[in-house]
């Protein structure tokens, strides 16, 4: 996997302008937790932990919410 490939593909889904529903996220961080434990690229690894970032917290839809009122 090319690191430019990588950065490339993370902005684009950073500037998508959708929300991710949760099973989607949770799904792309997945492939993304998959790909940091295959490589030791250091450029590799800081993109691909920016675009863990980009997605994102995934919280579950079944839990109670976390959040302050």
């Amino acid at each position: 996997t090319d690191a430019d490939q990588l950065r490339t593909l993370a902005q684009a889904v950073a500037a998508l302008p959708v929300k991710l529903t949760a099973d989607q996220a949770q799904a792309a961080l997945d492939l993304l937790l998959a790909a940091l434990k295959a490589t030791t690229d250091e450029y590799q690894l800081r993109t691909l932990a920016q675009a863990v970032a980009d997605v994102g917290p995934v919280s579950d839809p079944e839990s109670p919410s976390t959040a302050p009122y």
